[in-house]
């Protein structure tokens, strides 16, 4: 198979997640029945690790002057090493801390785990390439090439780059789908390429290991990512069949008979006994009246205060409007807070507030319904969430915006707006989610993703937002929300406001 054979195209289609079903579907025929195809594909995935392995070095070091802003979606690993190198060869001027960690997976469940290495890790935490050992309970990690990978009771795992690591003991199940094929799993008795499927693997404490595939296809072998003799004990292990190494220098395995519950399966049995919902705050806006006076509104929990006029501009809140609430099918414990016809700011303190100086994971979410009109003056035209302080609220303030383009926004300053190239619908009731990650030393990281009315939100949260600023510096204390619509006629309301350390605590 030569490098103009039409099916390195649907290798790397395939690769890129850009595949239809149809070519999917080709593509796994291919790998189960072409013993060529089958290494060909397998070199290109090792070209891709190597690829990246040099990338993610030579990344550690490359860090922005500018803040740098993401816009969330998965190329290939060959590409994002090709732009890494391609960085280094153009002598780019980069600067930053050569001593920051590189991370290379999310932490998306942490059930009642216990870890070693005097590691405290919790959901939603960036864990760095290195050693992960947990003692005990159940995890799940989010690779950023896409796989997800649950570890189970006592797991010494060591992650290597964004799409590799090392079984040393204990057992993990592993998912990796679409873009995400390709994902490799080293064990002291062989190496496991993933090629779009869902497997699992078992090693004891003597270094006997097992393979265990669910669905799709893994490869399996002895040899080493870069050897020359790249196909050396290689072999093709099918939906339904499970293989065992006795000893980890045993040179072909035997079969043994499929024991795992799927990937779902497991994660819904480890997510059964969730801990209590890590909620900070939470206004439902589950007032009985219909109109209350703004002094009045000081129902929900994790507040120092009733709503208040947010006295800022454009206008001061027009004392003699009362609030008012409008029922809503989607949010069954609560209320919609009305603010459609130019409804003025109003403003509400956290009991726990948004600390940016110390290391910490939080999660607010709002829901949002806004129905842009037809008014001549567009561009002042918008549905905002404001998370500000109380004491210096013009200079630490991030504002989830949704102007009339559609184009969901998160904003620093006037004159510092960053905007997702994902536009959304209005008008329906949408869900806002907002991730920030405080850390005391380094930079901090804000997560924007607007969910549409009927799309699920998950369990876990996703692996691709609207919006992502990684490069953010910040010590501000951000202890006050604010509503608004901007000076905006057209008809608009707030919903479930919450504010939480877990995603599950403000989406659930």
């Amino acid at each position: 198979m030569n490098s103009n054979d039409p099916r390195f195209e649907l290798i790397r289609r395939c690769r890129d997640g850009g595949a239809s079903r149809e070519e999917r579907e080709q593509m796994e025929a291919l790998l189960r029945e072409d013993e060529v195809f089958r290494l060909a594909y397998l070199r290109y995935v090792n070209v891709d690790l190597a690829l990246e392995t040099v990338a993610v070095g030579e990344e550690a070091a490359l860090k922005p002057k500018v803040r740098e802003v993401k816009w969330k979606v998965w190329p290939t690993m060959a590409a994002a090493a090709a732009f890494a190198l391609l960085g280094v060869l153009a002598g780019l001027a980069w600067q930053g801390d050569e001593t920051a960690p590189e991370y290379v997976a999310t932490l998306t469940l942490a059930e009642q785990c216990d870890w070693g290495n005097g590691d405290s890790l919790v959901e939603g935490q960036r864990v760095a390439a290195g050693p992960l050992r947990l003692r005990s309970g159940t995890a799940m990690l989010r690779f950023d090439a896409g796989a997800s990978v649950l570890l189970r009771g006592a797991v010494d795992l060591e992650l290597r780059t964004r799409s590799r690591a090392v079984l040393r003991a204990g057992e993990v199940m592993v998912r990796a789908e679409e873009q995400a094929a390709g994902f490799l799993l080293e064990t002291p008795a062989s190496q496991v390429t993933d090629l779009g499927t869902e497997f699992a693997v078992k090693v004891e404490a003597s270094g006997a290991t097992e393979v265990h595939v669910l669905e799709g296809l893994v490869s399996y072998r002895k040899a080493e990512p870069g050897d020359e003799a790249m196909s050396a004990g290689e072999a093709l292990l099918t939906a339904g069949k499970a293989v065992r190494y006795d000893t980890p220098t045993q040179e072909a395995p035997r079969e043994v008979a499929v024991r795992q519950a799927r990937f779902d399966e497991a994660l819904d049995a480890a997510m059964a006994s969730q801990k209590p919902a890590a909620l900070l705050a939470h206004e439902p806006f589950a007032y009985a009246a219909d109109f209350l006076p703004l002094e009045e509104a000081a129902g929900g929990s994790g507040w120092k205060e009733p709503w208040q006029p947010a006295k800022t501009w454009p206008v001061p809140h027009d004392p003699l409007r009362p609030l008012r609430f409008v029922a809503s099918p989607t949010i069954p414990e609560g209320r919609l807070l009305d603010a459609s016809d130019a409804f003025p700011q109003i403003s509400r303190r956290f009991q726990k507030p948004i600390r940016l100086d110390r290391d910490g994971i939080y999660y607010f979410s709002a829901r949002v319904r806004w129905v842009p009109g037809t008014s001549p003056v567009k561009a002042m035209r918008q549905a905002r969430v404001i998370l500000r302080s109380s004491t210096d609220p013009k200079r630490a303030r991030y504002v989830m915006n949704l102007p009339t383009c559609l184009l969901p926004q998160i904003q620093r300053h006037d004159s510092e707006v960053f905007t997702s190239r994902q536009k959304v619908t209005a008008g329906d009731v949408q869900h806002w989610v907002l991730k920030i990650v405080a850390s005391e030393h380094g930079h901090d990281e804000l997560h924007f993703r607007v969910f549409q009315e009927n799309e699920p939100v998950g369990d876990l949260e996703p692996d691709q937002w609207h919006l992502s600023l990684t490069q953010e510096r910040s010590d501000a204390v951000l202890d006050q929300i604010v509503l608004d619509t901007y000076l905006a006629p057209d008809p608009a309301a707030f919903g479930d406001i919450r504010l939480g350390t877990t995603w599950r605590s403000v989406t659930h």
